[in-house]
């Protein structure tokens, strides 16, 4: 595992390995109020894209049964040294979902929709894993804000942007809450990403003894990567939309028709 680590960029694997467990935008801001927003007494919860677990650890201290979902195996490690049981955690796209037809109260998609390159589709499959009555809570870049997509060329990986949440919310008929938050200043100082803090994650993480003097090189790359997209996160603005399951079906049916 850590072999594949060091000799790949991958953004989502560097994340779970160097422990930014809330590097999405609006950053833990946007989650505690996600968190503030409703009782979580015996609500039974799927977080997509759950990363290492920090939003999991969050619900489940408040009452709810949270399950989480990331298509990064090294995420879903971070999650399980987090402390989430490993029955409740799935290696999955989203888009390639498990059998979860009827299962959730709710739905949460954390800084997920941005890399979804078709975000209705995958609405619509997740509109059939909710209960009755149940919500999709949505928090993701904000689409009127500026050209996200600029990521792409910067960073390595896809990012679907403005183009694909504008669509999103047009093909729902809803409007975005229009509470926009970027990631705080001194939030952004607490992410200790340091060379010798990084190296002791990576140690913990992979459980090794010590790290090869050549390999070294490697982590300071993967780490200015990391300083350059927290930069450019905190200019980021992020909302979110909350759409009930009743409202989905038929505005689903609408789409279909």
């Amino acid at each position: 595992m850590y072999s594949n680590w060091i000799n790949n960029d991958n953004y989502f694997d560097d994340l779970a390995v160097f422990g930014l467990g809330f590097f999405h935008p609006g950053g833990m801001k946007r989650t505690k109020e996600i968190c503030e927003s409703r009782n979580w007494a015996d609500i039974k919860v799927l977080d997509i894209g759950c990363g290492i677990g920090t939003t999991i650890k969050m619900l489940s201290m408040m009452g709810a049964e949270v399950y989480g979902l990331d298509r990064s195996q090294y995420m879903i490690r971070g999650a399980e040294l987090n402390g989430i049981p490993k029955q409740n955690l799935f290696c999955s796209d989203a888009t390639k979902l498990p059998n979860f037809t009827n299962n959730f109260d709710v739905i949460i998609l954390e800084g997920v929709i941005g890399f979804i390159e078709e975000p209705v589709k995958l609405i619509r499959n997740l509109t059939n894993c909710l209960s009755y009555n149940g919500e999709i809570i949505i928090s993701d870049w904000e689409p009127h804000d500026r050209n996200i997509t600029d990521f792409d060329d910067q960073y390595g990986f896809n990012v679907y942007g403005n183009t694909k949440l504008a669509e999103l919310s047009n093909r729902l008929y809803s409007k975005p809450e229009n509470i926009r938050v970027r990631i705080e200043l001194d939030e952004a100082k607490s992410f200790n990403l340091t060379l010798d803090h990084s190296i002791t994650r990576v140690h913990s993480f992979f459980n090794l003894d010590g790290i090869q003097d050549d390999h070294i090189p490697a982590i300071i790359r993967k780490l200015e990567k990391m300083k350059s997209v927290l930069q450019e996160s905190i200019e980021c603005m992020s909302y979110i939309m909350v759409l009930s399951e009743n409202e989905l079906n038929k505005k689903m049916q609408l789409d279909a028709d």
